[in-house]
């Protein structure tokens, strides 16, 4: 409404009387504009300086009324919602009417992904077939009343040991991008109430609900049998799921050894060492130290050929001895 009314530098006369206010104010009582309406007041400039205040005052009043109620509408157009690929979320909106026909556009390049039908002033979508991304809803009239955003759940989970002994317990590590959600947990070789013996949880008809409400599960094997063992993690209400293995029973001593204290050879050929090995596959093998200025730890591996030894002042610089692996029973012996 200020925009209706500019001042003008004056041209002539009194620098009061003279001013010329253009506007649409003037033509409403018959005048050419403000200022002219202003001119005919008789001439007494306390009366005229309280009807110049009083009238920027009220446009001033306006102006910042109708912005207030410009922003308020702007903000109030829309909601966002977030929800996991699969979930199924319910949207409200006061305006909408039984059995109106809300369209799910996506922003990404405006095709329609899903149409669904209001009921008592919201409306339900299952993202279960949507894809990822930002998405509008819009009413039956084309405007739009709500977004969507879809994120897919992620989840891994892995046991914080390969092996654990009869009776023992460890832990499951799980790694979402979501902080609380339900899993159901199965197992093709253990029962319902077994699996519930290990992770606790609610035998729920063919599996067994865990909350989750951090990055990590108590795992008790105490009255599971010994094997090795395959557990399924599904989340109830998105796409998420995962698996992890693990071993019970008694975990092996396992050993290295060199077959002999001092091996011989000449410089510059291939010396045989015999590492036996048991029950194991792997060892680490460690030749010279860095008191003699050649040191390698190497893992020792099924079958590893490297050139031979050398020795240098150097322990970085060394040669690798050649190591090969064979087994035998439980005591394997590695040759180097």
């Amino acid at each position: 409404m200020t925009a209706l009314l500019s001042e003008c530098t004056p041209t002539h006369g009194d620098s009061t009387r003279s001013r010329t206010f253009h506007g649409r104010f003037g033509h409403l009582f018959g005048y050419r504009s403000v200022a002219n309406w202003y001119t005919q007041i008789p001439t007494m400039t306390g009366t005229q300086d309280k009807i110049r205040g009083l009238l920027l005052a009220a446009l001033m009043v306006s102006s910042v009324f109708v912005g207030a109620i410009a922003l308020t509408g702007t903000a109030a157009a829309q909601s966002r919602t977030t929800a996991f690929q699969g979930q199924v979320v319910t949207i409200s909106d006061s305006n909408l009417s039984n059995g109106e026909t809300v369209t799910i556009v996506d922003t990404d390049d405006g095709t329609v992904a899903d149409q669904v039908n209001a009921d008592s002033g919201s409306v339900t979508v299952e993202t279960e077939d949507l894809d990822t991304g930002l998405y509008e809803l819009e009413d039956g009239d084309g405007n739009v009343f709500a977004e969507l955003r879809v994120s897919e759940q992620t989840l891994d989970a892995s046991f914080a040991d390969d092996n654990v002994e009869t009776g023992d317990s460890t832990t499951l590590n799980l790694d979402s991008n979501r902080a609380s959600y339900t899993v159901n947990v199965s197992s093709s070789s253990l029962s319902n109430s077994e699996v519930q013996s290990v992770f606790g949880g609610t035998v729920t008809g063919d599996t067994v609900q865990v909350n989750v409400t951090s990055d990590q599960l108590s795992a008790d094997f105490s009255n599971v049998d010994n094997g090795d063992y395959e557990f399924d993690f599904e989340v109830n209400d998105t796409t998420a799921s995962a698996n992890a293995t693990i071993g019970v029973g008694d975990v092996p001593d396992t050993d290295a050894q060199f077959s002999q204290s001092v091996y011989q050879g000449t410089q510059g050929d291939v010396t045989e060492m015999t590492v036996e090995l048991t029950e194991t596959d792997t060892a680490q093998v460690q030749v010279g130290s860095d008191e003699v200025n050649y040191n390698v730890t190497r893992p020792a591996p099924t079958s590893v050929t490297r050139s031979p030894p050398r020795r240098t002042t150097s322990a970085s610089t060394a040669r690798r001895p050649t190591r090969t692996v064979s087994r035998t029973s439980s005591r394997r012996p590695t040759t180097i």
